[in-house]
């Protein structure tokens, strides 16, 4: 990534394409990159295809495309063309008949399409001409082979794509080969410090510049610690560490700035009207400067007060405290521009003025993207505003064996950012230096040789993110949340509950993962139980590919899976039955080599009694493993549930396995299955002694 000017700020996506849920939205437009026939060209109608894909998907509320489409279908087409007359666009022209605004509408949707991949560009998942890469392909494939140093984390495949990536990111000056890796200075600083505020944690690295030594950045984030311990402010630690000085700009004007230099530095990208408004507001402000009398300080007021100055110069507010007289004025604003000591020093503060409120705009405008895409990694926590390591404990060993500031050649990272390679290849680590490593890792955290240190690790975080859930949601709250799912108008209330980053069967497929848990006993490992990719958190991101059920609770000698749907009953045969079979199958073949048993509960709001009677059914069919071809089952085990009946059996302390053994004794018979089975089944299942036989 390249900066586009000297004071230009990091940003991992456009602002006109803000999305939550990144990860799932990010494999649909892949998928949408995928399907383009032609090359990715402002002469073709590549761009224009791959917009309307992404309106089509629901991606983006755009009324546009449906103005576009009501255009050229001949609906409403005069109102259309009403509603955009007199409009300018490229080069200035101006909108005024039938063909001008066709035009207009296919140069816009080729911007937005150009617009919307800036994002899947800026972290390697397609290159500048919009071709998938071998990292994109990954994502959507979901299969990445983890090294040694990658398992330890315990991480998704989903995961250890954004972190790889992170690692290798690079934010390059806007002139010049200097560069700069944010995320690892990111991961340096956080194993250094706890509880970072997110905004401190975004402004250091969207400001930090490129061209110093790897000691001198250390040096520079460790000074760090001077805000921690109250002795410095954060803007003082900024402005002293992070900022650099505003002395490469020589205004050769003795006094006033010429115009002609002025819309050089002072820029605004989306508008020439706002340089206006700059203009004007720098002359007002240095006729105050000059002559501090009533009038001069009544326009100083007017003017401060527009939207655009405000933005540009006031941090998003008024950039002075206006008093009602001059007096009280300069007593209350202090240390401002107009406390230069001449015309040349005012040139530079007012200068600096600008930038420093532009990039606090700025930082504010990308801060939730560079959160969100940081998220992706699954190795730091936003939790309550404050950024943490994840596993600290872990990732601070890891990463202070192997991190580095700046490390790679030139060539090399640039041939590998679109390459899906390992921490191992990242690093240059060899397979000596790996063992050696988690040799010492083992040593530090007193495993016994005979016990597998990945194991070790995956039951030791699983443990954490289980005390995490414990203190997050009780059980009380997760029945309320499950019960919230059986109504779609309460999706936002979910979102609010939960998190943001998911879509909402995501969400479903977590919290109904969190009430097995607890339904039994907690006798198995939760994370690893989820097929989910998880952000740094412990909150759910998207449903992690790979052909597997929803959620698999492994114990030790019986899984359970659940399969989650929040299909209303007359889609559930036509988008269930399939995979649900298909997954039950795979790992009930799979499970017969160990002598495990298999159990599967379909979980739905509502069910269709066609789907429960077929599901049961499949207890009497001999099917054919599709990873496995040549192995086969005699009947799988699927009984189902409602979000009501889960429920219950949290609240109530059902016996998980009295519950699961009466369930499934009789799927052996052969019998003729009625329309009350299954809740003869259920009833039988939820009453009467409470032996624990499985």
């Amino acid at each position: 990534m390249k900066l586009q000017n000297k004071d230009s700020v990091m940003n991992l996506g456009d602002t006109s394409f803000r999305r939550k849920n990144l990860l799932d939205d990010y494999k649909v437009m892949l998928q949408g990159i995928t399907e383009q026939l032609e090359e990715w060209d402002t002469k073709n109608s590549s761009q224009m295809i791959f917009y309307q894909y992404v309106a089509k998907s629901g991606l983006i509320n755009d009324t546009f495309y449906g103005d576009y489409y009501s255009f050229i279908s001949d609906k409403f087409k005069e109102s259309i063309f009403e509603k955009y007359k007199d409009k300018r666009y490229e080069n200035n022209k101006i909108l005024k008949d039938y063909r001008s605004l066709l035009e207009y509408f296919v140069l816009e949707q080729k911007k937005r399409g150009r617009t919307y991949t800036n994002a899947l560009v800026k972290i390697g998942l397609v290159d500048e001409k919009r071709k998938i890469t071998e990292v994109g392909e990954a994502l959507l494939d979901g299969d990445t082979k983890q090294d040694d140093i990658e398992k330890l984390f315990n991480l998704s495949a989903d995961n250890i794509i954004f972190l790889r990536q992170l690692l290798k990111l690079r934010v390059y000056e806007s002139e010049g080969e200097n560069y700069i890796y944010p995320f690892r200075m990111g991961i340096y600083l956080l194993s250094k410090f706890d509880d970072i505020p997110q905004k401190e944690f975004c402004t250091i690295l969207s400001l930090i510049r490129a061209g110093k030594t790897d000691e001198e950045y250390r040096e520079t984030l460790d000074k760090y610690k001077l805000v921690k311990s109250k002795n410095m402010s954060f803007g003082e630690y900024v402005s002293r560490y992070i900022q650099e000085e505003a002395s490469e700009i020589k205004f050769e004007e003795k006094y006033r700035i010429s115009k002609e230099k002025f819309e050089k530095y002072f820029l605004n990208r989306k508008s020439k009207d706002k340089i206006e408004d700059y203009f004007e507001f720098y002359e007002v402000s240095l006729s105050f400067f000059e002559n501090r009398n009533l009038e001069t300080y009544k326009k100083l007021e007017k003017i401060s007060k527009k939207g655009s100055i405000k933005k540009a110069f006031g941090y998003n507010k008024v950039p002075f405290k206006f008093c009602k007289t001059l007096k009280e004025f300069f007593e209350e604003n202090k240390e401002t521009i107009f406390e230069a000591k001449n015309i040349e020093e005012f040139n530079k503060l007012f200068y600096e003025l600008f930038r420093d409120s532009k990039n606090y705009d700025l930082i504010f405008e990308y801060n939730d993207m560079t959160i969100r895409t940081f998220n992706l990694s699954g190795i730091i926590s936003f939790e309550n505003g404050l950024v943490n390591l994840s596993y600290k404990w872990l990732s601070k060993n890891i990463f202070s064996e192997i991190i580095g500031m700046k490390k790679l050649n030139n060539e090399v990272v640039k041939d590998n950012f679109h390459k899906n390679i390992s921490f191992s290849e990242i690093f240059d680590l060899s397979e000596e230096r790996i063992e050696s490593f988690i040799e010492k890792l083992r040593k530090e955290n007193n495993i016994p040789k005979e016990i597998s240190i990945f194991e070790h690790f995956s039951d030791k975080i699983g443990e954490d993110f289980e005390k995490k859930l414990e203190e997050r949601f009780s059980n009380d709250k997760v029945c309320t949340i499950l019960n919230l799912f059986k109504n779609r108008e309460n999706d936002e209330k979910i979102l609010k509950e939960v998190t943001d980053n998911a879509k909402i069967p995501t969400i479903f497929e977590y919290m109904l993962g969190i009430a097995w848990h607890r339904i039994s006993n907690k006798e198995f490992n939760l994370k690893k139980s989820l097929k989910l990719s998880l952000d740094g958190d412990g909150f759910p991101l998207s449903h992690a590919p790979g052909g597997d059920g929803d959620i698999i609770a492994e114990y030790s000698d019986f899984d359970v899976m659940i399969e989650a749907t929040l299909m209303d009953r007359n889609t559930q045969k036509r988008g269930e039955l399939e995979p649900v079979i298909r997954h039950t199958t795979n790992l009930t073949i799979k499970n017969m080599e160990g002598n495990k048993k298999t159990y599967t509960f379909f979980v739905a709001n509502e069910l269709d009694m066609n789907v429960i009677n077929i599901f049961r059914a499949t207890s009497q069919i001999r099917l054919q493993s599709t990873q496995k071809r040549e192995k086969y089952t005699n009947g799988i085990k699927i009984y189902s549930l409602t979000i009501d009946k889960i429920v219950y059996l949290l609240e109530n302390n059902i016996n998980y396995k009295y519950f699961i053994n009466k369930v499934f004794e009789n799927y052996s018979k052969i019998e003729f299955i009625g329309r009350n089975w299954c809740e003869d089944t259920w009833n039988n299942s939820v009453k009467g002694e409470n032996v624990e036989k499985i």
